[in-house]
């Protein structure tokens, strides 16, 4: 029986999507390369510590992502998230 005192380790966050980003973070588990390479050896409070980092660029990463393709409007409309230039640019 787990205790508040000794809690389990936490699990790792990774995904098996291994890639990095331009800013060295994983694209899966968005952990730095730092973070990735002390997983193994860091205590539990440092990997929940880690885990709250994780969390938040995974939250940062979904609402500060650029749109692609429709997405709806305000009212609930779909709208295009790419515009045609105006006709008297062409």
């Amino acid at each position: 029986m787990n205790t508040p005192t000794s809690p389990d380790p936490p699990a790792s966050p990774c995904v098996g999507v291994c890639q990095v980003n331009d800013r060295q973070i994983c694209v899966g588990c968005h952990r730095s390369l730092e973070e990735i390479g002390r997983w193994s050896i860091a205590s539990s409070d440092e990997k929940r510590s880690i885990l709250e980092l994780v969390q938040s660029r995974r939250a940062n990463a979904t609402t500060g992502m650029a749109p692609t393709g429709n997405q709806l409007s305000p009212g609930g409309k779909t709208q295009s998230s790419l515009s045609s230039a105006p006709d008297s640019l062409s």
